[in-house]
């Protein structure tokens, strides 16, 4: 036998032993089934995994009792704060607005007060962009300083500024070094210099401004050395 053939009949041996072995008695070969494609695997593990995911718990509900106190009550109806508050507002996602004696603070769902809440226009101020202003007086008579908490109940940025404007486009103005100056029932902040933090309280345009506007259409206008000009998101001129 030549080589060539020894070669042809090697490889005719071979493949009929794999058919043979594949195939079973009736010699037909079998075909396994092809393996789900990466994309075809996700998606079948997808309604596993949202299944398998718990629901939120429901916020309490606020009542009035019949004193005319507020209070909260689960979803089942039994009373989880009890109704001590002059004053108080829905829950927003973690958080609410009550009165209390130190005045309008934020809770928690389990009653914790978290923070004292800015007043404006005689309530507690209110969520912007999943953001709210809080203060703090560090000392009695000392200037109150001031910074944001979100939704979660998560203080985003702590109250160390002099003052901050309420978020407009991820982005909210804050002041440091500002002083109050009464004008009748309201005031005014002056002096200092102005930035922006984001949503997450990180500094993203250093104060350097002698005055700052929030932003609208991806644009803040502000004031420097005198001139009033407009920064983009970042700080940058434009």
């Amino acid at each position: 036998m030549r080589t060539s053939d020894h070669y042809v009949a090697v490889s005719f041996g071979f493949a009929l032993a794999c058919a043979l072995a594949c195939g079973g008695a009736s010699g037909d070969a079998v075909t396994p089934d092809p393996a789900p494609a990466p994309a075809e695997q996700a998606e079948s593990a997808k309604p596993e995994a949202e299944a398998a995911k718990p629901e939120a718990a429901a916020a309490p509900v606020l009542f009035e009792d019949e004193s005319g106190n507020y209070g909260y009550r689960d979803a089942a109806g039994e009373v989880v704060i009890p109704p001590t508050f002059v004053m108080a507002s829905a829950f927003t996602d973690g958080v609410a607005a009550v009165v209390t004696d130190a005045g309008w603070v934020f809770i928690d769902r389990g009653g914790k007060t978290l923070a004292t809440a800015f007043v404006f226009d005689n309530g507690a101020d209110e969520f912007v962009e999943g953001r709210a202003r809080i203060t703090e007086e560090k000392a009695e008579g000392a200037a109150k300083t001031y910074g944001f908490i979100a939704t979660s109940g998560e203080i985003v940025v702590a109250p160390t500024w002099s003052w901050v404007l309420p978020y407009s486009e991820g982005r909210a103005a804050v002041c440091r070094g500002c002083t109050r100056e009464e004008v009748g029932e309201h005031f005014t902040m002056g002096g200092g210099v102005w930035g922006y933090v984001d949503l997450e309280g990180k500094v993203v345009v250093e104060p350097s401004f002698e005055e700052a506007a929030p932003f609208a259409n991806g644009r803040a206008s502000v004031k420097r050395g005198g001139k009033s000009l407009e920064i983009g998101p970042d700080g940058e001129e434009v």
